[in-house]
C-alpha cells in the first residue's frame, strides 16, 4: 500500500444523485478522504440532487450545516486549479452527466497521490469501507469497524439544521412517549425491481415482531415504509400499536418515492426524520439490503439482541 501524501486545498463533494442515504454514504466516504488528504471538504448538492438542489441552491444545507468554513463560492475565486481538468472550464455548480461512467479517475485513485490542483472535484460514488485500509495508525478512525467509522465521521462533520431537528423532536414528544417502541423498516415501492426476493424477506418480519411483542406486550411499533400497501397491511395487523409519520409513499411495485415528482426538500426531511426517530427506539427490525436500514444500524451502538436486519441470508429454499 502506498503511503498517503498530505496536501492542502479543497475536496468538493458533489451529489451522487441517488436515494438520500446513498447520497450520504457518498458524502461520508469523501469526508474521510478529505480528512486523510488534509483537504478542506465542501459538500454541494446541486441539480443532480433529488432533494431540492439547483445550480444556485445547495440541497445538502437544507438538512445539514456546512461541513467546513468554506462554500462553493470560495472554490470559484480566480487563480484556483481543478482536478479533473474538465472543471477548469465547466462551472462547479453544473451537473456532470457522465458521473456514472468511470473515465478520468476513480476516487480511490486519489489515495496515495499528491495532486497539485487546488480543488479536487468528486461526484463518483465510493464506499467508505474502501477507504479504511488507508487510515494510518494514530488516526481516530484507525482500527475501527465500518459502523464505528461511520459514527466517527457523523459525529465530527454532520450536524442537523435546527428546523429538521425540531420537527423530529416534536413528533417524538407528541407521538412516541409510550415505551418500549420497536422500529420496523419494511421496503416496498420500487425495491422489488432491485431484489426479486423482497416479498419473501418481508414475510419474515411477522415472526420477529411477534417475538418482540411476546417479550414486550405493551410495545408500540414505529413503522417506516415507502409503501401505502404495507402501511395498510400493518395497520390491519397491529391496529393502535402502529405509529407512523405522514410522508410520501407509493404503491408496491411502482416508482420509488425518491424519483416521484414532488417537493424535494420535503422528501429529504421525511426520510431524515423517520431515520432520526428510529434511532430513538428501543429495538429495530429492518432490511439488510436497504440503505435506510443500514444507516440506522450504523448510527447507533445498538445493544446485543435489539437489532435484526433481515435479508437473503435468512431465506431457506
Amino acid at each position: 500500500m502506498q503511503e498517503m501524501q498530505r496536501n492542502s486545498g479543497f475536496l468538493l463533494i458533489k451529489c451522487w444523485g441517488c436515494g438520500f442515504w446513498s447520497d450520504m454514504e457518498h458524502v461520508v466516504g469523501h469526508l474521510l478522504i478529505a480528512e486523510l488528504l488534509d483537504r478542506y471538504p465542501v459538500v454541494y448538492w446541486g441539480p443532480e440532487s433529488r432533494y431540492g438542489g439547483t445550480e444556485g441552491i445547495n440541497a445538502f444545507e437544507h438538512f445539514f450545516l456546512p461541513v467546513s468554513a468554506y462554500s462553493i463560492t470560495d472554490l470559484t475565486r480566480a487563480g484556483l486549479t481543478y482536478f479533473p481538468a474538465m472543471w477548469n472550464t465547466k462551472p462547479l455548480v453544473e451537473e456532470n452527466p457522465d458521473r456514472y461512467i468511470p473515465d478520468q479517475y476513480w476516487p480511490i485513485d486519489l489515495m496515495g497521490i499528491r495532486r497539485p490542483e487546488t480543488v479536487i472535484v468528486s461526484d463518483r460514488h465510493i464506499w467508505p469501507t474502501e477507504i479504511m485500509r488507508f487510515v494510518p495508525p494514530g488516526h481516530p478512525a484507525y482500527g475501527l469497524n465500518h459502523h464505528d467509522m461511520y459514527r466517527y465521521i457523523f459525529s465530527k462533520y454532520i450536524k442537523l439544521q435546527p428546523i429538521v431537528q425540531l420537527e423530529a423532536e416534536y413528533f417524538l414528544k407528541t407521538e412516541m412517549q409510550t415505551r418500549p417502541i420497536v422500529a420496523v423498516h419494511v421496503r416496498g415501492g420500487d425495491k422489488i425491481f432491485e431484489n426479486g426476493n423482497l416479498w419473501r424477506i418481508n414475510a419474515l418480519y411477522a415472526k420477529e415482531i411477534q417475538n418482540y411483542l411476546i417479550a414486550h406486550p405493551s410495545a408500540s411499533i414505529f413503522l417506516l415504509t415507502d409503501s401505502e400497501d404495507i402501511l395498510a397491511e400493518y395497520k390491519s395487523l397491529y391496529g393502535p400499536k402502529i405509529i407512523y409519520t405522514d410522508c410520501n409513499r407509493t404503491v408496491s411495485g411502482g416508482l420509488g418515492v425518491h424519483v416521484i415528482p414532488s417537493n424535494g426538500y420535503r422528501k429529504g426531511v421525511e426520510i431524515l426524520k423517520d431515520t432520526l426517530l428510529a434511532l430513538q427506539c428501543d429495538a429495530f427490525i429492518g432490511n439488510a439490503h436497504s440503505n435506510v436500514s443500514i444507516v440506522i444500524r450504523r448510527l447507533k451502538a445498538w445493544q446485543d439482541g435489539t437489532i435484526r436486519l433481515l435479508g437473503e441470508q435468512d431465506l431457506t429454499e
